[in-house]
């Protein structure tokens, strides 16, 4: 099943629900994730990203895929936002989402 972005990657004032503390809290990627990276019929690059485990796909944008790639459970969401910041000199992403255990997990 495809889930929506929204589902899956952190805003940049970034909450991971009630189990991760907004600013402290270490988000990590669920294990195992396969990449692509794909282009529209309009020549925007966007990523497919599955879960083998869970079977899931979601769709990100290059900035969304950007983050997940910093999901390593050892950098604090404040971390992820200032890394965004320097890379995409804007300080909120497009979409405000909940993440799906499928894909992030708390820790």
């Amino acid at each position: 099943s495809m889930a929506h972005a929204s589902d899956v990657i952190v805003n940049a004032w970034g909450s991971l629900g009630e189990r991760l503390n907004a600013t402290t809290g270490r988000p990590r990627v669920q294990p195992n994730l396969v990449s692509r990276e794909l282009t529209t019929s309009d020549g925007e690059p966007y990523f497919i990203v599955k879960n083998p485990a869970t079977r899931t796909y979601v769709r990100l944008a290059p900035d969304e895929h950007f983050l997940l790639g910093l999901m390593d459970g050892q950098r604090q969401v404040r971390d992820l936002v200032m890394a965004y910041l320097q890379t995409y000199k804007r300080l909120a992403l497009r979409r405000a989402p909940t993440p799906r255990a499928s894909v992030i997990r708390a820790s």
